[in-house]
């Protein structure tokens, strides 16, 4: 559930995260669902997955569709186990590292 925090301008805030419940955000509550849609292009066509081999490849794609493509620490900043999910010409497209892919650098 989000929280609203109150602060006057320029008041520091302390946030105790050891205190709040973040289970929902651990990826085996999602991570089932996003392996199911990134494996293969699911039916009825609006839904497609392009996948990307090198570092170059996918900065390649990205600028082609024109998502963010920049990388740091070999990571795309806008993914998701090596996925970056997007919409493009109202398809939703996964660029995709290739399936036997083993994680990040």
């Amino acid at each position: 559930m989000p929280r609203k925090f109150s602060v006057a301008a320029g008041a520091a805030l302390f946030i105790s995260w050891n205190a709040i419940l973040l289970l929902y955000l651990m990826s085996r509550s999602h991570g089932t669902d996003h392996s199911d849609l990134t494996a293969h292009v699911i039916q009825g066509g609006r839904t497609v997955r392009v996948e990307y081999t090198t570092r170059d490849t996918f900065k390649a794609m990205a600028r082609a569709f024109g998502v963010m493509e920049d990388l740091k620490s070999g990571v795309a900043r806008a993914a998701y186990k090596g996925v970056v999910s997007f919409i493009h010409r109202g398809r939703r497209v996964f660029l995709a590292p290739p399936k036997d892919w083993a994680g990040y650098d």
